[in-house]
């Protein structure tokens, strides 16, 4: 119930465009996150198969419930697995004739015949459809019968895209096949609110096409494979009207819901695959072309293969071109990188080779400093040592000269040990002086 109030919730605001471009961001975000539990969903659908085929097994082999079991589980493989459904629907073939009751022969007939032409089998479809006398036929059956006709040529004309005569006839022999429908088919049934709908569209009545296909998606629930159908058509209707912003919206809802229902025959997330290729998110695009070619191999139809190989080369190629630019600007950077490595090594190497360096030309300064310090201690010593020396000697040659003369000297000024002092003194300073000569 809280996820049907979420849908709505965003549903109403989709139709603003200043919330369109938020909503489709968070619907794509819920689509991703909904691939990855892709797994989860297909283990549901097996599941729900295995249940079926467990009640099957306990119904009488030849019975109608055998024959409502068995519908149950085609219906359930019809857009899962392609040859599972063909299995199915042959073993109800066989029963109903058992039964003897051709109403569900030619139901099944019917059945075989649609899902023929939708794996790429038109001519075993027509053929099929040809070998049905229309008189026979009850009412019931007459709008659907009708409606394999025209599914057999709307999807031989799609599949003839280069040819383009070919297209337009069968296009034109679906077109005269819907006038038919619209006469036999009951006015409340999904498939005539479908050809209403196309009918309008491609009419141009866009106003008119959107109110059936409220209608639809009123009577659809998210999730399921009609809900996607729904949304897909949807899809289409707005992109017709020109409406760019909402188109994608309901893609996305296609898609998510088929991913959800375990839908392997479906187109939503190969053309949403080519949208974003168109609008550059080229990541989504490469993922989801590649998860709707592994889904579409899976289900086993040619067509749908066949469908996916162009876009999914276009892609893949696109990103490929787009990894290898990116392969190319990381190459510059790491080359960028490494260089500056390297200067960063070579100026690593060249500052601690600068700082050794410095270092011993400090100590050799320290070195050179302390030794001519010395020596200009040892000038400085032997200057003074001279200037005491001479100054000695002038002072022992006026007292040896005042002797001589003899002058006398007063006791009061020198004295006999003045003189013995004065020669020590004039003896150290000569010896002092030959002291720092021997240095």
């Amino acid at each position: 119930m809280k996820k049907n109030c979420l849908l709505c919730f965003l549903l109403f605001f989709s139709c603003y465009s200043a919330f369109a471009g938020e909503s489709l961001d968070s619907l794509l975000n819920v689509l991703d996150k909904t691939i990855k539990e892709a797994d989860t969903y297909v283990q549901i659908k097996e599941n729900k198969l295995h249940e079926l085929k467990k009640e099957a097994r306990k119904t009488p082999p030849v019975s109608v419930e055998r024959y409502h079991l068995n519908n149950d589980i085609y219906l359930e493989y019809k857009a899962y697995s392609s040859d599972s459904a063909l299995h199915y629907l042959n073993e109800n073939m066989l029963l109903a004739r058992q039964l003897n009751d051709k109403e569900r022969e030619l139901k099944i007939q019917l059945e075989l015949s649609y899902l023929l032409s939708s794996i790429g089998m038109y001519m075993e479809a027509a053929d099929i459809l040809n070998s049905i006398d229309r008189q026979t036929l009850p009412s019931s059956l007459l709008g659907y019968y009708y409606t394999c006709y025209e599914h057999v040529y709307f999807e031989a004309g799609a599949a003839q895209p280069r040819y383009k005569m070919f297209a337009s006839r069968y296009a034109k022999l679906s077109h005269a096949y819907r006038d038919s429908m619209q006469v036999t088919l009951d006015p409340s049934s999904a498939t005539y609110l479908w050809l209403r709908e196309t009918q309008l569209r491609e009419a141009g009545k866009y106003d008119e096409a959107l109110e059936f296909s409220d209608r639809r998606l009123a009577e659809s629930s998210f999730g399921t494979p009609q809900y996607a159908l729904v949304a897909y058509q949807r899809f289409r209707l707005f992109e017709s009207m020109g409406k760019k912003d909402e188109h994608l919206y309901y893609l996305v809802l296609s898609a998510i819901s088929d991913v959800r229902s375990a839908i392997k025959e479906q187109s939503s997330l190969m053309v949403l695959a080519q949208e974003l290729n168109r609008k550059g998110d080229l990541k989504r695009a490469y993922d989801y072309i590649n998860f709707s070619w592994e889904i579409s191999q899976f289900y086993k139809t040619r067509l749908r293969s066949w469908m996916n190989i162009t876009p999914l080369s276009m892609i893949n190629g696109n990103y490929q071109d787009i990894i290898k630019q990116q392969n190319r600007e990381l190459l510059i950077y790491i080359t960028c990188v490494a260089l500056l490595a390297l200067l960063l090594v070579i100026a690593l190497i060249y500052i601690y080779r600068q700082m050794k360096a410095l270092s011993i030309a400090k100590k050799g300064l320290q070195e050179e400093t302390n030794s001519v310090f010395l020596v200009m201690v040892k000038k400085s010593y032997q200057k003074a040592a001279l200037v005491v020396m001479k100054t000695n000697r002038l002072w022992l040659r006026l007292i040896i000269i005042c002797w001589k003369k003899g002058i006398l000297i007063s006791f009061k000024f020198v004295t006999h040990m003045d003189i013995v002092v004065f020669c020590c003194r004039f003896s150290n300073s000569k010896g002092m002086l030959n002291g720092l000569s021997s240095l």
